[in-house]
């Protein structure tokens, strides 16, 4: 399946993506600290992450089928295990150690055993859904179930639709039509079951998903390169990130039809605008901010930054505001950091043993893949061929 001879640059380290990534967590952080300044942040943030996800998982996925001619769904299966289950379950088991003790927090341990349940086995979206009562520190979790029930069917889909051997512009064209299909249905579910129960659905949010999933895959055959020159020109990107911090500050989005008839698609097509510009233009100016080491850094511990920072300052809440704020914060931070480096690289160090052979070469490239709630990092022109270890960013997811 190839319409481009050449096939896309290769993929390594784009600073820029973890550069997106730690805008993303960064405008759940302020939401979650100071949610009546920022009430739109866990949206915008949780939605570009959704982005990142879409376009790097499926970019991983095409490389293994091409380089390969197959995808392993019992290799893929297992990265994400090894990506995503050692810091979530050790941030679980130190929660219910802290309940257990008990240390703060406004649930019960019955509720917090309850809802680290559902959140293990990535059901905690339906069970908010369904009104079951649930632990409010483990309350923005629900995403990263979202996000694996997406990846439970998308890698199947993908893999069947690339075994037709049809034209790659089928594919595409099959993938546009999902992104639709899930913004005519989304309206629709809010109207029978309101907004408490649309909310948490899969499909609410999967369009922004299978969104990054198609600019994969336009990109890896060289489709329509006139659309994305277009959505990464510097002023559709200003206009994009104009877009995005407008609804940062709009409040009581999750109640709004607004949210979903409107906002939620075109949040979409920005994001998919800004992560265009990150990948293919590396000397925009705003690319350039992007890529800086502050908000890159932030960016490659954005996993673990989603999974403790509304905790802590659930945890702390009994305290005065400014005590959660300015203990808050830093706890957070040094918590993501520590789970980075003593529960994820070794994970990722044992993941890397599972890499599809043709990925386990970009020479000294980076890939890392985390969506924070969990995303990948691909990279423009990364300096490496086909041969060599596995990547850092390919360990990552």
């Amino acid at each position: 399946m190839t319409e481009s001879a050449a096939g896309p640059a290769p993929l390594g380290r784009v600073k820029a993506l973890d550069g997106l990534r730690g805008a993303a967590i960064g405008v759940v952080i302020v939401h979650h600290f100071w949610q009546g300044r920022f009430p739109g942040g866990g949206v915008v943030g949780v939605d570009l992450f959704f982005g990142l996800s879409g376009f790097l998982i499926t970019s991983l996925l095409l490389a293994e089928h091409d380089g390969s001619g197959r995808i392993s769904l019992r290799r893929f299966y297992l990265r994400r295990a090894l990506r995503l289950y050692p810091a979530l379950y050790a941030m679980l088991a130190a929660y219910l150690v802290f309940m257990a003790a008990g240390g703060g927090g406004t649930s019960s341990l019955g509720d917090a055993l309850e809802g680290a349940g559902f959140v293990s086995v990535y059901v905690f979206n339906w069970a908010k859904a369904a009104g079951v009562r649930l632990p409010t520190e483990l309350g923005p979790l629900w995403t990263l179930s979202v996000e694996e029930q997406f990846y439970f069917l998308w890698p199947l889909a993908l893999l069947l639709l690339l075994r037709l051997r049809r034209p790659p512009r089928v594919l595409a064209g099959v993938t546009a039509a999902g992104v639709l299909a899930l913004w005519a249905l989304r309206p629709l579910l809010w109207l029978r079951y309101g907004s408490s129960l649309s909310y948490y659905f899969t499909s609410t949010w999967a369009d922004t998903l299978l969104a990054g999933a198609l600019l994969a895959i336009s990109r890896q055959y060289g489709l329509f390169a006139g659309a994305r020159r277009y959505l990464s020109a510097g002023p559709i990107v200003a206009l994009s990130l104009a877009v995005l911090t407008a609804g940062v500050f709009i409040p009581a989005l999750k109640g709004q039809a607004a949210l979903y008839w409107v906002l939620l698609p075109v949040f979409c097509v920005a994001i998919v605008s800004c992560v265009i510009a990150a990948v293919e233009r590396p000397a925009m100016r705003i690319v350039r901010v992007a890529s800086l080491w502050p908000i890159v850094a932030t960016g490659v511990i954005s996993y673990s930054l989603y999974l403790y920072s509304d905790l802590v300052r659930e945890l702390l809440s009994q305290h005065r505001a400014p005590a959660v704020v300015v203990g808050g914060i830093p706890l957070a931070f040094a918590l993501a950091v520590a789970s980075r480096f003593l529960v994820e690289r070794p994970a990722l160090r044992l993941k890397g043993r599972f890499e599809p052979a043709r990925l386990a070469g970009a020479g000294g490239a980076r890939f890392q893949t985390v969506v924070g709630p969990s995303t990948a990092r691909p990279a423009v022109g990364g300096g490496g061929g086909a041969r060599g270890g596995p990547t850092a960013q390919q360990r990552a997811r």
